[in-house]
This record gives C-alpha cells, structure tokens and sequence, in this order.
C-alpha cells in the first residue's frame, strides 16, 4: 500500500509481525492444557505447543512474502507455492500410510514452515536490521486495524464450529469435520488466495483510481468463480470417490461433510 520508505516499513512491519506472533504463540502455549482438560484429550496439548511452532516460523516470512507481492513476482510465489503445498501433500499421504494417525496432518505443517521460509528468504534476499523503525508502528496499525477485525472475525465464526462439534459431539468426530474441511478448502487455499495475494498490489497501484479499481475489481471476482464453482461442483459429484481413492474407506464418514 505505502509507497515511500519502503526499507524503513519493512523492517517496521517485520519486528511489529514478530512480537505479535511472540505473544500469539506465548498465549498458544499457555492455553493448551486449558484447551486439552475442556476437550477431554491430552494429546491436544503437544499438538497444540507443536502446531504453535509452526505458526512462530511462519511469521518470520510475512514480511518476505510482502515484497514479492509487491515486485509482482507471480513467478516466483507460484513456485514456491506449489514446491511447499506439493511436498506438504505428500507427506500427509506417506504419513497416513505408515500409521501416524493424528501426527500426520501435523508434522507437515513444520515442515512447511521451514522450507517456505528457507526459499522465501532466498527468494528476496532480504535481511531486516535491528532498527524496528517504530515510528511507523502507528501508522501501519491505523491502517490494517480494520482488516486485522475483520480476519479475527472471519477466523472466529469460521472456527466456532470446531468448538461446538468438539464439545457437543466429541474429538472423533472432530477430526473427522477438520480433515474434511481442510480437504474441501483447498482449491481457497491453493489457488484462489494465492490469487487474491498476487492482485492487492494492482489494487494498491490503483488506489487513487477508484472507478478503474472497481473495473479490476470485478473482472477478479469473475475470475475466481470461474476457477472455484466448477471444482464446487466436481466436489460435491465425485466427493465419494476422490476420499475412497486418495485416503482410504476409513475416512468414508468424513464424505458428506467433505461434500
């Protein structure tokens, strides 16, 4: 979005990233024998204390990933992308197969930190100073307060299920809702956020154009639905199939969900 001081923002925006993912994950940590005594299930503690390294790492990335989006390195990202989703996706299914159970949707995600970090950072070559540049604190939280709201709670509701079922119904059927979900959203992850990243600094660029970023705007939503409701559909056809096949009959009650 700023279009001056860039290096001054950047190491701004990666200290202020990493003292929130310090206190996140710190808060994560603490929480999680709380979490695993109201689930009835102490294995959602490691998984939990696990799952909070992974999101440390991450955030050590944000800020790198920022500046390929903004060059509108789509090569780039693309690569990344689909090198650190593809080996992810692997090893879910070489996991499952050797009888890790639970652990192999959650081993992955480590490595997924790693690596993307790994080859973002090589990517951009960027290495951020010990200067936090705080004057700009600020500012960048004026401006992404509302967008912070509104990722809080679209994160809410969209994880107010896993509470209910997790309470009301118990942690079987849990996993069962969480694998079939993550399997149901992967053409957002996979393809329409990567999309929707790549676009914001078009829309930026054009942010003293409102009419033209309407235009683009719309010729986006097009785009995406275009990509999305096909493979909607499909799902909801093949759903059955595509569970059987990939993962095995053991996950055939996570099909209607899935669907």
């Amino acid at each position: 979005h700023y279009q001056d001081n860039i290096e001054e923002r950047l190491n701004a925006a990666f200290w202020f990233t990493t003292l929130s993912a310090t206190i996140i994950v710190l808060i994560l940590l603490m929480a999680a024998p709380a979490a695993a005594e109201f689930y009835h299930a102490p294995l959602l503690k490691e998984i939990l204390q696990i799952s909070a390294i992974s999101l440390y790492i991450s955030s050590f990335t944000s800020v790198h990933k920022a500046i390929l989006t903004k060059k509108i390195e789509f090569k780039t990202i693309s690569i990344i992308d689909t090198i650190t989703y593809s080996t992810v996706s692997i090893m879910y299914i070489v996991l499952a197969l050797m009888g890790f159970g639970v652990w192999s949707f959650i081993y992955p995600k480590i490595v997924f930190a790693l690596l993307n970090s790994f080859m973002l950072w090589n990517s951009t070559r960027w290495i951020p100073s010990l200067n936090p540049h705080f004057e700009y604190w600020k500012e960048m939280i004026c401006y992404g307060k509302d967008v912070v709201f509104a990722n809080v709670l679209d994160y809410t509701l969209n994880n107010s299920a896993y509470i209910i079922i997790g309470t009301l119904v118990g942690s079987t059927s849990l996993g069962l809702f969480t694998f079939a979900y993550e399997k149901s959203m992967w053409v957002v992850s996979n393809i329409t956020y990567p999309i929707t990243m790549i676009v914001f600094p078009s829309f930026s660029r054009l942010q003293n154009h409102p009419e033209k970023l309407q235009s683009v705007y719309y010729k986006t939503i097009k785009m995406l639905a275009l990509v999305s409701f096909p493979y909607a559909l499909a799902q909801i056809i093949i759903g059955r199939e595509f569970i059987t096949l990939i993962f095995g009959n053991k996950w055939l009650p996570a099909v209607a969900m899935f669907q």
